[in-house]
């Protein structure tokens, strides 16, 4: 009964030892790779962290969208494991930082560069957008006060129209030649015709 117990306590020291020496068990060596900035624009810094073995050699190489090497180092990491590199880019674009260790482990970051919208680049923008505002108003404007006085002169020209149409229709109207003749042509013959009915004297 006694030995039962003892190696029922013994099991599991020996279980976790094994597990400890097993292939393939041990833990993870902690490797990464972090890339900050505070604005990730033209003319500040990168700042590259780098987490490894305690003073292992790194390579650090930073590279463009084409892959040409723009930047880098071959160091060591300190007594934590850590290091930071630093690199300030020169303008937009995609970049990949690349870290090789000496353990063989490769890790690759990317990360953007581009200029930042300030509340100065929105004022230049508020500013164009309300001068075109105040264009398009003053034309605006305008055109309201041009069409305003085309409707005064249309008024103008209708009612001119309308009292010269009554002051002709007041006006005797004077007959044609033609009109004369043939008015005089229709008298004589009446006249004629009255002579030629009246009784002739005896």
């Amino acid at each position: 009964m006694l030995t039962r117990k003892t190696s029922s306590r013994l099991a599991l020291p020996v279980l976790l030892l094994v597990l400890l020496l097993a292939p393939g068990t041990q833990a993870v060596e902690p490797y990464d790779v972090v890339v900050t900035s505070t604005s990730f624009e033209p003319g500040h810094t990168v700042s590259v962290e780098v987490t490894g073995l305690i003073n292992q050699t790194i390579s650090i190489r930073i590279t463009d969208k084409n892959g040409d090497i723009l930047s880098g180092r071959d160091t060591q990491t300190n007594a934590t494991g850590k290091y930071v590199y630093g690199w300030v880019p020169a303008q937009e674009g995609e970049y990949n930082v690349t870290v090789t260790f000496s353990t063989g482990i490769t890790i690759t970051k990317s990360f953007l560069i581009q200029e930042k919208v300030t509340d100065e680049d929105l004022a230049q923008v508020y500013y164009a957008l309300f001068g075109i505002r105040d264009r398009l108003t003053a034309e605006i404007e305008s055109l309201k006060s041009l069409l305003n006085y085309v409707a005064l002169v249309a008024g103008l020209s209708l009612l001119l129209v309308i009292v010269i149409g009554f002051y002709v229709r007041t006006l005797p109207r004077r007959k044609s030649d033609m009109e004369l003749w043939i008015q005089s042509y229709v008298k004589s013959a009446l006249e004629m015709r009255i002579e030629q009915q009246k009784p002739k004297d005896k």
